[in-house]
């Protein structure tokens, strides 16, 4: 991914603000990250291409815990701002522990939008969880009831899903589980 992000930044036409992305940071965040897994940054970039890149730094580490936690700094020192947040296969529309997230991506006022990007196993997940993510949002009385302003598309099938179904013994008779089946996205921030 990185290798091609810097690919693209050398070659595209793209407006000045994009051509001025000298680093990238992914940090992967989750309750069942290994501890183990979140040793120091791995640095993404090879030495001997690195005088070569539009990139100046790329690098990955993983931080076990809740997003809305990291945010807080309550397990790390967080950058100051995220330009995405990916929820893979989260569930929202089960799990209390989303609700601090979304409250602090909602509310949060930032310069630049985050953009929130939310797959499930199956399209009525996806649903569900859209519309777990709009009462949250509603039920922070921000001034405006027109929660699905933020909604950037609707959930629909991920072009890009997993084509290996998923055993899933708590699945529905007559769903087929995939990883990443289906997707929606919402901004917030930007103000």
């Amino acid at each position: 991914f990185v290798r091609w992000l810097d690919a693209f930044l050398k070659r595209t036409q793209l407006s000045s603000l994009l051509l001025k992305t000298e680093q990238v940071q992914i940090v992967l965040i989750g309750p069942n990250i290994p501890m183990t897994a979140t040793t120091a940054p791995i640095d993404l970039l090879p030495l001997v291409r690195k005088s070569d890149s539009h990139l100046k730094a790329a690098s990955a580490s993983c931080v076990t815990g809740l997003y809305h936690e990291y945010l807080a700094g309550q397990l790390e020192s967080p950058p100051s701002h995220a330009d995405l947040v990916v929820a893979f296969n989260a569930g929202i529309w089960g799990y209390n522990d989303w609700n601090p997230t979304i409250e602090i991506l909602a509310t949060k006022s930032t310069a630049t939008p985050v953009t929130f990007v939310v797959t499930a196993y199956t399209l009525e997940e996806s649903l569900d969880d859209a519309d777990a993510i709009e009462q949250i949002v509603l039920s922070l009385s921000l001034g405006d009831d027109n929660s699905k302003k933020n909604l950037l598309w609707k959930p629909q099938i991920n072009p890009f899903r997993s084509r290996i179904p998923r055993k899933t013994a708590t699945a529905k008779e007559g769903r087929i589980y995939y990883e990443n089946c289906a997707w929606h996205a919402w901004k917030f921030g930007g103000e």
